[in-house]
């Protein structure tokens, strides 16, 4: 009944972000211009790359959470709270110390191989996005003990807020203001963050009031637990953000600035779909952590044969949008940008493989049984850039998509025997761990 409810309220919720999300798109475009959204899109990727600095904390954090809830010890459930608080703030204070002097000595056009017309304004962005990138890392901990506790929506609610408090913010800007980058990076960046120390105030002083992170708490050799499963998740991020960060950056040196914006404005369209998805997968996570714990594997049948059939419903769902996109880009985009439908048919078939890649995925990451994964996604990091600029050369933006598409297909035969064999509790040796 819990998955069920945060079910519902996740699709009213990500339904509204979605359609934020598919608004910021033109009005940001109006706000500053093709260029220059391509530009802050890449920029945006060179961040997204120093998240594999929080070492899978987060991700170990759930688990381990989810698992001492189960087991009904809300003592070492703040620890894990505490512990992963101060562990996040000291790297992330290390981490933005050593960027803002590294960016004092960088020319950041030259790097992105863009007009020297932004030499002067990109260090000022940079030291924007930094600050409140660092400041987010740590408090989307909130993030983490909600999905961790089975409440997704309020995780999603809160993302939602910042969301909207963006477009508005963009929205009054176009009215008074020209639009910059700067201007820009202060708003997309800034607003999530505020948003995020709100509702972390609100809940640890309310519903998570016995969890509330506190110095008596912080016991650093639960760090050891938490990493345990967290350095495999670590070594995840680290191989998807060396594959998917890095095509903003491969587009614009290869292709441009406005291969960067189309890219991402089809991304955006499909990967609508994938949000949606999420909605009815996350909260799965969590429950398959509590149901492994408890050795519920009658449940977790159940529960995956439904998505399942929910997977290929989906699969369906991304061939209709793919053969309305053109009308759909025409209504959003209108004269802005025009996007060739070749682009659409490649995201297509991406867009299917990566709900069944995120179906296993997500079940298996629940149970904490990462190494295979974790395997597959360090050997396609390794090989996946030279492919991805070698194809890009050739085919532009559809060799990107293509090349995107080896890791998810891998995943997803390996994912799908794994989740059989622990399912019928026939796991062993590799499958088990």
């Amino acid at each position: 009944m819990n998955i069920q409810k945060n079910i519902v309220a996740s699709l009213f919720i990500k339904t509204i972000s979605i359609i934020i999300s598919l608004l910021l798109v033109p009005i940001t475009i109006g706000f500053v211009n093709t260029v220059q959204y391509g530009v802050w899109l890449t920029l945006s990727s060179v961040i997204g790359w120093f998240t594999f600095f929080d070492l899978g904390l987060t991700h170990g954090f759930r688990n381990k959470f989810a698992e001492a809830k189960a087991n009904n010890n809300d003592d070492l459930a703040r620890t894990y709270v505490s512990t992963t608080y101060f562990t996040l703030i000291l790297i992330f204070v290390i981490v933005g110390t050593i960027l803002l002097l590294v960016n004092s000595f960088v020319n950041w056009a030259l790097i992105l191989n863009i007009s020297d017309s932004y030499a002067k304004e990109l260090p000022s962005v940079f030291v924007v996005i930094i600050i409140f990138f660092c400041m987010q890392m740590v408090l989307k901990t909130m993030n983490a003990l909600l999905n961790a506790d089975q409440k997704p929506a309020l995780a999603s609610f809160i993302d939602m807020v910042g969301q909207i408090g963006v477009l508005l913010i963009i929205i009054v800007l176009v009215n008074v203001t020209v639009g910059t980058l700067l201007w820009l990076a202060y708003v997309i960046s800034a607003i999530p963050v505020i948003v995020l120390i709100f509702f972390s105030i609100y809940f640890y002083n309310n519903r998570y009031k016995k969890y509330a992170p506190s110095f008596k708490y912080i016991k650093l050799t639960k760090c050891k637990d938490i990493m345990c499963i967290g350095g495999k998740f670590f070594i995840i991020q680290i191989s998807w953000l060396l594959i998917f960060q890095s095509v903003n950056i491969i587009l614009l040196h290869i292709q441009g600035p406005e291969s960067v914006s189309i890219y991402n404005v089809v991304y955006k369209y499909f990967n609508s779909i994938i949000m949606v998805f999420s909605i009815f997968t996350t909260p799965f996570w969590s429950a398959f952590t509590e149901a492994y714990v408890k050795k519920e594997y009658e449940w977790m049948r159940n529960s995956y044969q439904k998505l399942n059939y929910l997977s290929l419903l989906f699969s369906l769902l991304v061939i209709v949008a793919t053969l309305v996109s053109p009308i759909i880009f025409d209504l959003w985009l209108g004269e802005k940008m025009k996007i060739p439908y070749v682009y659409s048919v490649a995201m297509g078939v991406y867009v299917i493989i990566m709900i069944r890649s995120n179906l296993y995925i997500t079940l298996i990451a629940g149970m904490g049984k990462v190494l295979i994964q974790t395997i597959v996604d360090v050997f396609f990091a390794l090989f996946s850039i030279p492919l991805l600029i070698f194809s890009c050369k050739i085919y532009g933006i559809v060799g990107v998509v293509f090349v995107s598409c080896f890791m998810p297909v891998v995943q997803s035969a390996l994912g799908r025997i794994q989740l059989n064999k622990i399912l019928q509790r026939n796991a062993f040796g590799i499958w088990n761990k």
